[in-house]
């Protein structure tokens, strides 16, 4: 399973602590630093959009080849157990081309 990451200087920190400890069991992991163009980094405020298009460049570029990807924001925990949930599961969730 893949996990796609991605980042500014504002959310590095939140990034160490909630998504760079748990990449282990990802087979591939793919990060994404990008310049901070929301000075104030809050949602929806100058220069938010435009770091939302870098956010959608950035997933355009991961291939199409098939693989379970779980992309995660900087901000967010992720728990452990989503590699073996997406084994178990992941098989009957419908897949969209």
């Amino acid at each position: 399973m893949r996990l796609v990451s991605f980042y500014t200087p504002s959310h590095k920190a939140m990034f160490n602590e909630y998504v760079a400890p748990r990449t282990g069991d990802f087979d591939e992991v793919v990060v994404a630093k990008v310049p901070q163009k929301c000075p104030s980094a809050s949602f929806k405020q100058a220069g938010w959009n435009e770091c939302m298009v870098d956010k959608i460049d950035m997933l355009r570029t991961l291939p199409d080849d098939g693989k379970p990807t779980l992309y995660v924001d900087a901000d967010v925990v992720m728990t452990s157990g989503m590699v073996q949930w997406d084994g178990a599961v992941g098989s009957r969730v419908r897949r969209y081309a």
